[in-house]
């Protein structure tokens, strides 16, 4: 009988590789609503279940989100494994490092340890799945952002763990391919089709290779080298988004509407060519937004897309969640005036001044924090929570000398 409801077990031994089987699907929600695309992808991994005569497991993080359960059980899953707690509700690694502590932070970091335990690239150094990109990658991520963490509670020994648990993401480059490639169990690779990199999934969850594969937030020099060097990388972004439609609709290159690939416009200020950022932000800005019914060319999936689009059209963007660093790019709007919380920031206001803004005009000329001249391409956190102004000069040629 389908829809048997679990507790998470924290003593799961991620050690024992009989543990890692049947399908899974991971089901977000925000504030006690279940996203329509954890529907989908249960639907989905209905389908690869009966195929493999596996079971489909579905699992719900959050708090007090039991009674979602049944809903999950209702589109297929087998099982559905509810991690229910109070600390599940709001915490990230990002709101530690920016400030926000109002929670039992040694327990929250347990429960993290516990998810990496559970569904980390343990025990073989990645996750050998039918979605083995996303799956590494992501959690080398999640792996990173624990050591952040371990390093800001002082546990040495945690911090050099998962920050090594972090480089995973290289265990499934295939040099010979010169791009990620899911990997089997037994270390072999997966057939490698003509159009790999544009294959939607692919080892991927609703995106191809080449779009899940510039997902490495964390160590974006790692990557790089990976992929062969800053200037091989450079030809392979400019052609990325080249290649992109102009009305920004579903496609195999920069596909906007669907979230693995928002923070590749930001690669290039780590590339030393900012006005490559500056250009395409503001060209996303205009062309996958609209005050119009079709107002965003993919679903909203939990305020992502808003999101997006708010702190790039605001000139500021944290491509890396749990690293203070905010990337600097060309405004929408002329002014903007962000309005601390005092319980985490001291500064009262931040605010962000375009002049000489226009649509021709998308590209910062100088930039100038609190008086002082600023020649990077970035900003720490840290100087919006003190408060402050930052004011960007426009024109309507790239300043190939302003960021680098």
């Amino acid at each position: 009988m389908r829809n048997e409801v679990k507790l998470a077990n924290p003593n799961y031994d991620s050690s024992k590789i009989e543990e890692f089987k049947n399908v899974w699907v991971f089901c977000e929600q925000r504030q006690g609503q279940m996203m329509s695309t954890s529907y989908e992808l249960i639907s989905e991994g209905r389908k690869l279940a009966d195929e493999l005569g596996v079971k489909l497991c579905g699992l719900l993080v959050g708090d007090n989100v039991g009674d979602l359960a049944e809903s999950i059980g209702g589109y297929g899953a087998d099982e559905v494994i509810v991690c229910d707690h109070p600390l599940l509700k709001n915490y990230t690694t990002d709101a530690y490092a920016k400030g926000i502590r109002s929670y039992d932070v040694e327990k929250a970091y347990r429960y993290a340890v516990n998810s990496s335990k559970r569904f980390g690239n343990d025990p073989l150094g990645y996750t050998p799945s039918e979605l083995c990109i996303s799956h590494t990658l992501e959690y080398a991520y999640t792996d990173w952002c624990i050591s952040r963490l371990a390093t800001q509670l002082g546990k040495r020994e945690d911090a050099a763990l998962y920050a090594a648990k972090g480089q995973a993401y290289r265990n499934i480059f295939d040099r010979e391919k010169g791009w990620f490639r899911p990997r089997r169990a037994d270390g072999g690779w997966e057939p490698w089709p003509g159009n790999a990199r544009t294959t939607e999934w692919y080892g991927c969850i609703e995106s191809n290779p080449y779009q899940q594969g510039w997902f490495v937030p964390h160590d974006v020099e790692g990557m790089v080298s990976l992929m062969g060097g800053r200037e091989a990388v450079l030809r392979d972004l400019t052609e990325f988004f080249d290649k992109t439609p102009s009305d920004m609709l579903w496609n195999d290159y920069y596909n906007h509407a669907n979230e693995p690939v928002h923070l590749v416009p930001f690669l290039f200020n780590r590339l030393g060519q900012p006005w490559q950022t500056q250009k395409w932000t503001r060209h996303i800005c205009e062309k996958a937004y609209a005050d119009k019914v079709e107002g965003i060319v993919g679903n909203e999936d939990a305020g992502q897309m808003s999101a997006w689009y708010v702190l790039a059209a605001a000139g500021l963007h944290p491509a890396c969640p749990g690293d203070t660093r905010m990337e600097i790019t060309s405004p929408v709007f002329d002014r903007i005036e962000l309005r601390l919380d005092p319980a985490y920031a001291p500064g009262g206001t931040f605010t962000v001044v375009a002049h000489g803004n226009s649509p021709s005009n998308v590209y910062i000329q100088r930039a100038v924090l609190n008086g002082r001249e600023h020649t990077a391409s970035h900003i720490d956190f840290a100087d919006i929570a003190a408060g402050g102004t930052l004011e960007l000069y426009m024109g309507d040629t790239p300043n190939t000398r302003w960021g680098i």
